[in-house]
């Protein structure tokens, strides 16, 4: 999550449920299916992220969120950023790279040793599970923007959560850029 804004890290979220609980988990409908995580409210992520929170003390899953920084972007790029944080989630939560079956979303992949894996366009559309991951990693993401804002207020961050809406722009173009920005991302609009 995090891949389009112009400041702060990228963060990817990673849920590991066994299948038959998973598959209880859909019959349970507890989750509106095919929902992008992005296209909920802050209202029910955060309802959404409740749940999910209460399902891992029942040890019914369990979920991480990596980051890779702005610097990293920088100097390998967003895919490579999100290519890291994937190995280092996965190594995190000891998925097995011949066992463990792994779902991404869109063109997502897991490093080649992890053999049964599949990506998957619009994965949070049609997969609960990475649904579950798009939110928990949007949330955490959202939440540290929100703290951030506290200590560098001049970019709005409360509000865009590091993303490049009109106010950002002319705030950075008015300010200057802060140190979390991704300079790669916000070339264009400095000098």
């Amino acid at each position: 999550m995090g891949r389009g804004p112009l400041l702060g890290a990228v963060a990817v979220g990673i849920v590991m449920i066994e299948r038959k609980k998973y598959q209880k988990l859909i019959e349970e409908g507890i989750f509106q299916p095919g929902k992008d995580s992005k296209k909920l409210t802050p209202k029910k992520r955060t309802e959404y992220f409740a749940k999910i929170n209460e399902l891992k003390e029942q040890e019914v899953l369990n979920y991480g969120v990596f980051f890779e920084s702005n610097m990293i972007i920088d100097k390998f790029g967003i895919v490579g950023a999100i290519k890291m944080a994937v190995r280092k989630g996965l190594e995190n939560l000891k998925c097995d790279p011949e066992e463990t079956e792994i779902l991404l979303d869109g063109w997502l992949k897991a490093p080649q040793e992890y053999l049964n894996q599949k990506s998957i366009v619009r994965g949070d559309e049609s997969e609960l599970v990475i649904a579950l991951a798009s939110i928990v990693a949007k949330v955490t993401r959202d939440a540290k923007m929100e703290k951030l804002a506290e200590s560098i207020p001049r970019y709005d961050l409360k509000s865009n959560k590091g993303y490049g809406t009109a106010k950002h722009i002319a705030d950075l173009k008015q300010y200057g850029p802060h140190e979390l920005h991704r300079k790669s991302f916000i070339k264009h609009f400095v000098g």
